[in-house]
């Protein structure tokens, strides 16, 4: 069954094609005269921004409510025991290396 949200998303990803073929005929167009391409028109702008806006609105309306986490009290917090990182230490292979002198 299609939602409501899928076919929302769908129409605003299908505008949002039809704005990027619509540009590149506009520009091929302004090649053919010759002339520089400054902006696009407005009223690709505006197809854009609605099309932008419909694709946006129809991936938060399919991604449904959000859920709370629940933490256990047994499991403890990130700061106990070995996640402390003020004493982490990194060895690297650079410790093993000659050290070089570039000037010699």
């Amino acid at each position: 069954m299609v939602s409501v949200a899928g076919t929302v998303t769908l129409l605003g990803f299908l505008g949002m094609f039809h704005v990027m073929f619509a540009v590149i005929k506009h520009r091929e167009m302004l090649k053919l005269l010759q002339e520089d391409m400054e902006s696009i028109p407005p009223a690709l702008l505006m197809e854009l921004i609605i099309t932008s806006s419909c694709a946006v609105a129809g991936a938060f309306l399919m991604a449904g409510s959000l859920k709370s986490v629940v933490s256990s009290k047994n499991s403890g917090s990130v700061d106990i025991g070995r996640f402390k990182l003020d004493f982490v230490s990194f060895n690297t292979r650079s410790k093993a290396l000659p050290s070089v002198d570039p000037l010699t």
